[in-house]
């Protein structure tokens, strides 16, 4: 199968360029590597780090070969290789405490700890304890009214949808100023919702 960025879906390139534009954005951080499609995408959008974590180099080797970390670095890329959820608090340490950074977030259960369980939350708690300018998407997520496929799970209290009500707890400590947010209104390609959150102006 050939990929493209976002999983064939123009319009969240575009909204991200939007968005990077509006608050100064100068780094991206990516959880959810996969084949890197979108990774390499993002190094078109901003000036300075693109960083990607994935638990496996699985799919990035059957599409681009074994060299393919190494062209990623070619183009300034940097690839994690590790579980987004133990290692993002230490990435955000080191890389952008200061500049505005996009985190953009699509990883999925079944990781390098081998769970089903999504590792959003203990995502967005590792991003509430670095100080700093961020921007946040969420990939998969469910956009009230649309029929846009998201991503569920257990995480304590039986399985449900990757929500806005979900991670609103998280979202308080990331933006202690307030946040604002909006969906995807329109899809294409895979047609996955997604959440784009940022601090209020």
């Amino acid at each position: 199968m050939t990929h493209t960025p976002f999983n064939g879906d123009r319009f969240i390139g575009i909204e991200l360029r939007k968005l990077i534009a509006r608050f100064g954005v100068r780094h991206i951080i990516e959880t959810g590597t996969w084949s890197a499609h979108s990774t390499r995408e993002f190094r078109t959008m901003v000036p300075g780090r693109i960083i990607t974590i994935d638990p496996t180099y699985e799919h990035l080797f059957a599409e681009f070969g074994a060299a393919a970390v190494d062209d990623l670095n070619r183009q300034g890329i940097s690839a994690i290789l590790g579980d987004s959820s133990k290692i993002l608090e230490t990435v955000l340490r080191w890389c952008v405490p200061l500049d505005p950074t996009l985190i953009y977030l699509d990883a999925h259960g079944g990781g390098a700890n081998k769970s089903n369980v999504n590792p959003i939350l203990e995502e967005l708690d590792a991003i509430g304890r670095v100080p700093g300018v961020r921007l946040v998407a969420i990939h998969d997520f469910q956009v009230p009214g649309k029929p846009w496929g998201y991503n569920g799970g257990d995480w304590g209290r039986g399985f449900e949808p990757l929500s806005y009500e979900l991670i609103q707890p998280q979202l308080a400590v990331i933006f202690p100023s307030g946040h604002g947010y909006h969906y995807n209104d329109e899809a294409e390609g895979c047609q996955r919702g997604i959440i784009y959150v940022y601090p209020n102006a």
